[in-house]
């Protein structure tokens, strides 16, 4: 019978747990489980002031629905949800999961089965390269949180090296930060107050990259001025600028480990142990190397011998493992071998071909084979193209015609642009998957304006779920909304209702009398498909402090982040149909909810209107609200003022200090626009470092008056941040009469020319 797994994880959009959940979806598939997955975040008491962020502690109120008689383990993430409390808050938590096997992952708790990473070995050895090899005396140590294992035994790793070079350990060298890139502002008060370190070392590769941004501000070039290396091996950490030295730490594969060892966990007679997981050193060029070392790695691999055929099968072996490490004999990989051992052997077969440039096509043929499958979800991008580069640089060297080396390299060159292609086209998909939910919004919030209150569909918020990715969903609602603050305990209840769901393309409504389920149900009620292995991803459905129920989905991989987005958007369409349906049962409320559903319909509109970083109208939603104003009779015939502003210096600010900096920049100008104009006027960042307005005025020749404003609120507002470089904007105004015959994008035009001018007159004044 097939077994369920229930996984305990943190934010799904943090991409070490991308990773992990990555590593534990191809696990499952590999021993045919079911997988149900609980995304909280972190268990601290901590009350977020973040207005964006207050609410997610909502999230966690998901881990009490994994204590569930339907699953037969349950591996908890404890070395990142439980990363910032101490041994007894996890402890507590833990006892909420007696009676079902639980595996701790990525951190050690005693009495429990674990999996945690080798802290020490690679570390080591890259803290040795900063000293031994580019001469690092001054070691500075950004920590993750005390109460973190991981933290504590890399710190150790960190003070092993400097005992054993013969470097003083000096505490006032170490800080200790929470392993986001949040760090950022611990670690530049720490950099700014230590000028003399010549090297950092990092908890993490989050922390560096916050790090990074510290450098950049403080005007230190990485790998030069200060070296650094970071620990994880994240996906960004190779597109860094320069290139992160890290060590792998690779969180798929001991996921996949842990899963594929459930049958010893779920063993009675074994013993609870903590097993480690290899970890290994990446180099790049943050510690100061120049360059990727690619004939190395062409020697580890032995890739020369690739052109005797008595030794490629071997050699097939070692890149077999280097690629894909833990994953090499699944089912899917060695199927991919055949189709890389023909590719390797035509690869060898061009150095010798009279005619590379017919004989090219094969191998651009299987190489696109390769790429099409699903390879990079058990490699990196990275490792391949390293393993090309050294590949060739190996190859070419066997050819001494010029012309068919220039040719053979070609073939490489091709090689590298589809792998680019394909890149994007991945981006694209995700980027096409968020757009297809805002879609999915717009539809929902289309139906509810649309439906009849005595036939208010639930199915119509689950409507075409599989536009983006989901295969099915199953939309659960509690009797009644939960008030849940962040001070109390939430405890689930024993029932909830079964609303609606959705198989394949298809939604469907629950009825009345069949909506109620156990709560020990909603993992396997009666519409759930059994044909196949499936992973289930939950996201809680609330409304700031109130909970309104969850939801279930079916999805793929690629899709698993897009789940806790949903959820939020649904949440929305959700609140509003229970709303609507204390309509249909409270026939006296009835005008106030359709005020409420209404109002609600205007956020969401609103909300399309709005710029995210200034919090102005964006362009669409200026020029809408201005059209309102043109076609009021009330203001025929008043004098408008439009105002077209550019913001000096941007790409300069972005390159120099970074696009951080440049985006608060853009705040401020837009801040600088909101303190110069009323409430009443329309104010929008146009796109990109235009911004415009729109003033109705009470008098003539504002021009002058407006410009000598915003030039006083510009100098204060520069006075205050006290930023490296100057905030400031050049001005275009316009004065015109409001008709309703005016064009206002034409107005903008003419204002923009005066624009041009001022711009044009400033450049020359900064020339004398």
């Amino acid at each position: 019978m097939r077994k369920n797994i229930g996984l305990l994880i943190n934010d799904l959009n943090t991409p070490f747990t991308s990773e992990a959940v990555k590593g534990a979806e191809l696990g499952a598939r590999a021993i045919d489980a079911n997988m149900y997955i609980f995304p909280g975040m972190y268990l601290d008491n901590t009350l977020i002031s973040d207005d964006h962020l207050q609410y997610e502690y909502q999230y966690n109120t998901l881990f009490q629905f994994a204590n569930d008689n339907h699953l037969d383990i349950l591996y908890i993430m404890m070395g990142l949800i439980g990363c910032r409390i101490d041994l007894d808050a996890r402890r507590r938590f833990l006892a909420q999961f007696l009676g079902i096997p639980v595996v701790i992952l990525y951190t050690d708790m005693p009495g429990y089965p674990s999996m945690i990473f080798d802290n020490q070995g690679a570390f080591m050895q890259g803290i040795r390269h900063l000293i031994v090899d580019h001469g690092a005396k001054n070691i500075g140590y950004v920590s993750g949180p005390k109460t973190n294992i991981d933290a504590m035994e890399r710190l150790n790793a960190y003070r092993k090296v400097l005992e054993e070079q013969n470097i003083p350990y000096n505490e006032n060298y170490v800080v200790y930060g929470n392993f986001e890139d949040s760090s950022e502002k611990l670690i530049g008060a720490f950099v700014s107050t230590h000028p003399e370190l010549d090297a950092v070392v990092f908890a993490n590769d989050e922390m560096a990259k916050g790090g990074y941004r510290v450098f950049a501000k403080l005007g230190l070039k990485v790998g030069k001025d200060i070296l650094a290396i970071g620990f994880d091996n994240a996906p960004y950490a190779s597109t860094l600028n320069p290139p992160l030295t890290t060590v792998e730490a690779n969180a798929a594969e001991l996921a996949y480990k842990a899963i594929l060892h459930m049958a010893d966990f779920l063993d009675e007679n074994t013993a609870p142990v903590a097993q480690r997981v290899a970890t290994h050193y990446i180099h790049r060029c943050s510690c100061g190397c120049a360059n990727y070392d690619y004939d190395s790695l062409a020697a580890k691999l032995q890739l020369v011998g690739l052109l005797d055929e008595k030794k490629r099968p071997e050699i097939l072996k070692h890149i077999m493992n280097y690629l894909f490490s833990t994953y090499a004999d699944t089912n899917i990989i060695l199927q991919l071998k055949d189709d890389l051992s023909v590719f390797f052997r035509l690869i060898c077969d061009l150095t010798t071909s009279n005619d590379i440039a017919a004989d090219r096509m094969d191998v651009q043929t299987l190489f696109t084979q390769i790429i099409e499958q699903p390879i990079f979800s058990y490699t990196s991008v990275e490792l391949f193209v390293n393993l090309l580069f050294s590949l060739q640089f190996v190859l070419e060297r066997q050819i001494e015609d010029p012309e068919k080396r220039i040719t053979f390299v070609d073939v490489f060159s091709s090689m590298y642009q589809q792998l680019s292609i394909s890149n994007f086209r991945t981006y694209q998909k995700q980027y096409g998957s968020m757009a297809q939910i805002t879609h999915l919004v717009d539809e929902i919030s289309a139906n509810l304006s649309q439906s009849r209150l005595m036939d208010l569909p639930f199915e119509s918020i689950l409507k075409n779920m599989s536009a983006i990715g989901i295969h099915s969903s199953f939309l659960y609602t509690f009797k009644q909304p939960i008030n849940h603050p962040h001070d109390t305990v939430f405890r689930k209840p024993d029932s909830l209702l079964l609303r609606a769901y959705t198989i394949e393309n298809q939604s469907f409504g629950v009825p009345k009398n069949e909506q109620l389920v156990t709560i020990n149900s909603i993992f396997n009620n009666t519409k759930m498909q059994q044909d196949k292995r499936r992973t289930y991803i939950l996201a809680p459905l609330f409304s700031q402090e109130q909970l309104l129920g969850l939801i279930v989905c079916d999805t793929e991989l690629d899709y698993f982040n897009m789940v806790p987005s949903l959820g939020i958007h649904i949440s929305a369409a959700l609140k509003t149909m229970l709303l609507l349906e204390q309509q249909k049962e409270i026939s006296e409320h009835l005008q106030q909810n359709l005020e409420q559903m209404s109002k609600h319909n205007l956020i969401l509109k609103e909300i399309s209107k709005t710029d995210q970083l200034t919090g102005l109208y964006n362009r669409w939603g200026f020029l809408d609200y201005v059209k309102t104003i043109i076609e009021n009779p009330m203001n025929q015939n008043r004098e408008v003022l439009v105002l077209y502003a550019d913001m000096d210096n941007l790409k300069m600010i972005n390159d120099k200090y970074g696009h951080d900096e440049g985006d608060f920049a853009l705040r401020e100008i837009g801040m600088i626009l909101k303190e110069a104009f009323r409430n009443t006027d329309v104010i929008s960042r146009f796109g990109g470092d235009e911004f415009v307005a729109f003033a109705l005025l009470g008098i003539p020749n504002y021009e002058k008056i407006m410009k000598h404003r915003i030039a006083e609120i510009t100098e204060r507002h520069n006075q205050m941040v006290q930023k490296p470089y100057r905030i400031e904007m050049s001005i275009g105004i316009c004065e015109v009469a409001c008709t309703k015959d005016l064009d206002i994008e034409e107005v903008l035009e003419q204002a923009d020319k005066k624009l041009y001018i001022e711009k044009k007159a400033k450049k020359e004044k900064q020339k004398k």
